[in-house]
């Protein structure tokens, strides 16, 4: 796993933010803070709690949106809308996926 780091401009002296990601692609960058996937092992093996969270940069606090306990498998990409009021995440348990295909949706 890997983490997100900063680095300031003035001094260049890195530290990390959030440590353990999913994935490269589980985060998303908003207006006053910072959205990202984390995992944590559980009993059997094969088994993780999937977490979403945000980390806002005023207080350095990290909230738990969502959680979820599933079976080892992908979480891939992220996105947040732009009002920040909905986050979109991929899933596919196993490692295994589907294409759903929305028809007349408007």
């Amino acid at each position: 796993m890997s983490g997100i780091w900063r680095v300031p401009l003035s001094s260049g002296d890195a530290s990390e933010v959030v440590k353990g990601l999913v994935n490269w692609s589980n985060w998303v960058l908003a207006g006053r803070g910072l959205y990202y996937a984390a995992t944590r092992d559980q009993v059997p093996l094969r088994r993780q709690e999937f977490q979403v969270q945000y980390l806002e940069f005023s207080s350095g606090h990290a909230t738990t949106l969502f959680r979820k306990e599933v079976v080892f498998g992908g979480h891939l990409f992220m996105a947040v809308s732009p009002d920040e009021k909905w986050i979109l995440f991929s899933e596919a348990p196993g490692w295994q996926s589907e294409l759903m295909l929305m028809e007349n949706f408007r």
